[in-house]
């Protein structure tokens, strides 16, 4: 399943804009696992993951073409 990647912040340093998942990742549980074997620099950095411009709060359906984005932590001020 191809989807566009939208890494933010440390991630973007890490992570390609475009990736091509294999088929038994189908939800963002499995998508944070998957780069996180893929990508081990990952397991340094907190992140949550948007998809579609939804922030997912809880195991989220991901479908062909869809824009995920990995997001680290961030602070305002």
């Amino acid at each position: 399943m191809q989807i566009k990647l939208l890494p933010f912040g440390q991630t973007k340093e890490i992570l390609p804009s475009a990736i091509n998942l294999p088929e038994q990742v189908k939800d963002t549980n499995g998508l944070s696992q998957y780069l996180v074997d893929t990508y081990p620099q990952l397991t340094r950095v907190h992140f949550a993951i948007a998809v579609n411009e939804e922030l997912a709060s809880s195991n989220t359906t991901i479908f062909e073409n869809a824009v995920v984005a990995i997001l680290p932590p961030y602070s305002g001020g």
